[in-house]
């Protein structure tokens, strides 16, 4: 679970960097704080070693970040 849950962060993280340049582009700040604190929290229980719900957030962080990501690409390449 662990390899899943570092594999997990460690896309995030990219999909993290294209949703950062995005967001900064069209000033949506706020929106761009929230998905970075969200990031930052995982992480932090990460090295917390606090597992609890490390694996759910992961998993759902990584499904809200591809998800803008798909959407925002596709806006891009019009």
């Amino acid at each position: 679970m662990a390899e899943q849950i570092l594999h997990r962060l460690n896309v995030s993280k990219g999909y993290l960097k294209w949703t950062s340049k995005h967001f900064t582009a069209i000033n949506k700040l706020t929106e761009l704080n929230r998905v970075n604190a969200l990031y930052q929290n995982i992480a932090d229980s990460w090295h917390q070693f606090n597992f609890a719900n490390t694996d759910k957030d992961s998993r759902e962080l990584l499904s809200e970040l591809r998800a803008i990501f798909n959407k925002t690409f596709k806006k891009e390449k019009k």
